[in-house]
């Protein structure tokens, strides 16, 4: 997997997150044991990456039990993970 989409999946369960917390930005990294820069830089693509996607119909994944988990996007991406990937990631990847 890329590295970039496993950032960006970081950045989408962090965000949600951090604007529930009601910390600021830098106390909430510090309290997720995060870097600061790394958030700042992360959440920005990832909101960008919202903004695209304009409407959107969320589901809810289920762990599979299979050895691995696909993901197909619309332009032609595949990313495959391994079976055990955490859901709140994979969400993040949708």
């Amino acid at each position: 997997m890329e590295t970039s989409a496993i950032h960006l999946a970081l950045a989408g369960h962090h965000y949600p997150l951090y604007m529930k917390s009601g910390l600021s930005r830098k106390d909430y990294c510090e309290q997720a044991g995060i870097g600061f820069g790394f958030f700042l830089h992360w959440s920005k693509k990832y909101l960008a990456a919202q903004a695209e996607l304009g409407s959107f119909n969320q589901i809810s994944p289920e762990q599979p039990a299979g050895d691995s988990i696909e993901i197909n996007y619309a332009d032609g991406t595949q990313i495959v993970l391994p079976g055990h990937f955490p859901a709140e990631y994979i969400r993040g990847l949708l």
